[in-house]
């Protein structure tokens, strides 16, 4: 994919971005008013219980990308049909034991999420469990279609795919919940469209994408190698996992499902604003594996994409970040209703605590494909450690927002570390994006205070004024960041989309 046809890709992909979340926001709310705090708080922590099955896929859909170029390379004994035979019955195996253990989780329901439930909000549990699990196991039978369009670079089929995920998702949900389906028609509903598009994924990696299979190939050599790769990357994924789940875990023993709920929704926005920057990861993933294949000089290149991508995610997450603490009181009033103010406080320190570490995908990803994953591991362990430690008491003594407390300081640790051993253990030349992020930032907050101190002066409840001072925030950020802040190719890519913009008005 040329460097033209990748500004497309991730303009395309911040588009499809946009949409997805669009349509969230405006599922959320209404998921909560006719759940209710307790039940949407019962599915929110069924959700993050099962979380940790999907764990099950040992980190196999990460690894893929990585073999699938080295099999390119012909520097290898197995082709990527080889690879495609192997992974698909690794997946099999995976859906089994997924169904098995999710048996096992329900049986114990009770002893898992503890005794601040109900009897009913037990029984309810246990029928969510039953979907999600069915959801999961199919979601892994098809995750080799997945991986395979994403290794041959077709972005813009799989950000489709998503879009009609959550686009479809409430044209059936909503309805199940006005008819007084609860928690278990919406899972429900979201499954049946989730295993919809995932067979339209396949049905597109066997007719555009001519993925192919060899399930008579077995290599040991390769199958250790890919087990080993792998398994640090499930070590990641599972710490993610304790890390972004043991918060709910903590406050559902600790205060109940109402108390969940709250942290659900700072999360949830969280998560959102995070997975911003995933537009970009999927699309210049492919490309850091290319370059740990093939290139020789790779740190400086790969400290080039590192500036590159790393100046980009940062203006993304500053923008909505900082609109955030403008207008997240407000909106949060409008959009979850009353009584989740402590949620953006949560969802301030959550995505503050991230900032950096997100902006730094680029080195996250290299050390991914290099394979030197021991030492992260290892210090993303012991900071897991740390925040359990101190969210416990934090939360007992401040809720939710205690929780969240903890999680922020633990995390920020790990970043200062990260950026450190990327520099000096790595090799990768960080200095000149920290100081380019640095003169950033102090645009950025520039631009922000006098709106922030308009809001103490305005009624922020009124539709008008909070349009107002979105709009005005927005419109001066992006002028000013443009002018001031962006360089030529980060305009290009703005010229890149006008010009797509132009094209699609001059068509109709």
């Amino acid at each position: 994919m040329n460097k033209h046809s990748k500004k497309k890709a991730v303009i395309i992909s911040y588009i499809a971005t946009i949409l997805n979340y669009a349509a969230m926001f405006f599922v959320v709310p209404i998921t909560i008013r006719m759940l209710g705090k307790q039940e949407f708080g019962l599915y929110s922590l069924v959700n993050s219980v099962v979380g940790y099955l999907a764990l099950l896929s040992l980190g196999l859909g990460s690894a893929y990308i990585r073999f699938y170029f080295r099999a390119k390379t012909d520097k290898h004994s197995y082709k990527v049909e080889n690879l495609n035979g192997m992974y698909f019955l690794s997946y099999v195996i995976i859906a089994f034991a997924v169904i098995i253990l999710g048996v096992i989780f329900i049986i114990f329901s009770e002893n898992i999420f503890g005794p601040k439930l109900t009897i009913e909000e037990h029984q309810t549990a246990k029928v969510l469990l039953a979907i999600l699990i069915f959801n999961l196991a199919t979601t892994f039978l098809f995750s080799i279609f997945w991986s395979y369009t994403r290794a041959i670079e077709h972005f813009v089929t799989l950000e489709i795919a998503n879009l009609l995920k959550v686009v479809l998702g409430p044209a059936v949900t909503i309805p199940l919940l006005l008819l007084g389906f609860g928690s278990v028609g919406f899972v429900a509903g979201t499954t049946a469209i989730t295993t919809l598009i995932e067979i339209s994924v396949m049905i597109y990696a066997i007719k555009k994408g001519r993925i192919t299979f060899k399930f008579n190939y077995f290599d040991k050599v390769l199958l250790k190698e890919i087990v080993v790769y792998s398994l640090f990357i499930f070590g990641f994924q599972l710490l993610d996992q304790i890390n972004n789940g043991v918060d709910n875990l903590i406050l559902g023993w600790t205060g109940g499902t109402e108390v969940v709920s709250i942290y659900a929704v700072g999360a949830t926005i969280a998560y959102v604003i995070l997975s911003l920057p995933n537009g970009i990861k999927g699309v210049i993933v492919p490309e850091i594996n290319k370059i740990s294949s093939n290139d020789e000089n790779k740190l400086e290149k790969i400290s080039l994409l590192q500036t590159r991508y790393g100046r980009i995610i940062f203006m993304i997450l500053a923008l909505v970040l900082l609109g955030f603490v403008l207008l997240g009181l407000p909106f949060l009033d409008l959009w979850a209703g009353v009584g989740f103010s402590d949620s953006y406080l949560i969802v301030i320190l959550l995505v503050l605590a991230r900032l950096i570490n997100y902006s730094l995908v680029v080195s996250s990803e290299f050390i991914r494909a290099e394979n030197r994953h021991k030492t992260r591991l290892t210090i993303y362990a012991i900071t897991i450690l740390l925040n359990v430690i101190v969210s416990i008491p934090l939360a007992i003594w401040l809720g939710p927002v205690g929780a969240a407390i903890g999680t922020a300081f633990t995390y920020t640790i790990y970043t200062i570390f990260l950026y450190f051993y990327y520099i000096r253990k790595i090799g990768l030349n960080l200095n000149i994006l920290l100081k380019q992020l640095i003169k950033m930032a102090v645009i950025y907050v520039l631009v922000f205070t006098p709106f922030y101190v308009a809001t103490f002066f305005v009624q922020m409840k009124n539709i008008m004024i909070f349009l107002a001072i979105g709009g005005g925030f927005t419109s001066i950020f992006l002028i000013v960041n443009y002018l001031f802040v962006m360089n030529e190719y980060e305009r290009g890519i703005i010229k890149t989309l006008l010009r797509i913009k132009r094209k699609t008005h001059s068509q109709s």
